[in-house]
């Protein structure tokens, strides 16, 4: 568990180019923890001296960012919530519908109790009260840190990402984070950013797959973590194709169940941050 008071760990700053020349940030901090009270960016032109903050006014934060909650509102259902239900331990899927929250007869203390009150604003409430009485373990937030990599819905519900739109030449950025027993640290992106030049994005490598009890697994060397957000998987029954997309959000790993592994085909390719 995180002991109360003090944030723990260091936060890092990476960031790739994506093909809309839009420069899209990410962080995180290495013990897990959540920028409940805001991260704000400052960006720098290479060759100068001062810094910009870009977004003084409505820092980006865990459940707590600038039109969020109109954002969560266009996910599906159940996709939403999902991510609302993560600090809380009440929340099930109801299996009537499939879609509504069923909660708890007896809620515990600051839980939602009823599905009004699931809100982001509540979620982060929710989050501080379990942080401030150290009742949050490394390894679930490192899961979240881990969500993040790989669904951008979720990297943007923790307050984990930020896009921005430069005009040409190279850029800097770098952080400040807010912490909740008050103060801030700062973390600086190492790398600069050209929004004309699109990162690399290097393909899958020891692409393999094994059958077994009517399923495929599939495995694939993966690049550097700061470089992709994941792999998007496509399935066909013959090489020549047509090959149809399995997977929704970026993943790095996947079990298909195939209608027939003898002649079920399969590739992978990497999908930018």
């Amino acid at each position: 568990l995180l002991p109360p008071g003090k944030t723990q760990g260091t936060y890092h700053l990476n960031g790739v180019v994506d093909a809309h020349k839009t420069v899209i940030l990410r962080w995180a901090n290495d013990q897990g923890e959540m920028p409940t009270e805001g991260v704000v960016v400052s960006r720098q032109k290479v060759g100068d001296t001062s810094w910009k903050e870009l977004n003084p006014k409505k820092p980006v934060g865990f459940f707590n960012t600038s039109g969020l909650a109109s954002r969560m509102k266009k996910l599906p259902p159940e996709k939403r919530e999902g991510l609302y239900s993560m600090v809380y331990s009440n929340l099930v899927r109801d299996p009537a519908t499939g879609r509504r929250v069923a909660l708890s007869a007896s809620p515990a203390k600051g839980a939602p109790a009823k599905a009004s009150d699931i809100k982001p604003e509540k979620i982060t409430e929710q989050f501080r009260s379990l942080r401030a009485s150290g009742k949050l373990a490394v390894p679930d937030l490192q899961m979240l840190n881990a969500h993040a990599d790989l669904d951008p819905d979720a990297a943007d519900a923790y307050g984990l990402v930020f896009r921005d739109e430069p005009s040409r030449g190279a850029w800097r950025y770098k952080i400040r984070v807010q912490l909740p027993e008050g103060g801030a640290v700062e973390a600086v992106c190492l790398k600069s950013f050209d929004p004309s030049v699109p990162t690399l994005i290097p393909p899958p490598q020891a692409v393999s797959a094994a059958s077994a009890n009517g399923a495929v697994l599939l495995n694939w060397k993966a690049a550097p973590a700061d470089t992709i957000a994941g792999y998007d998987v496509y399935r066909a029954a013959d090489p020549k194709g047509p090959y149809r997309r399995l997977n929704v959000s970026p993943v790095k790993m996947v079990v298909l169940t195939a209608e027939d592994p003898a002649t079920t085909l399969a590739r992978a390719t990497a999908r930018g941050a």
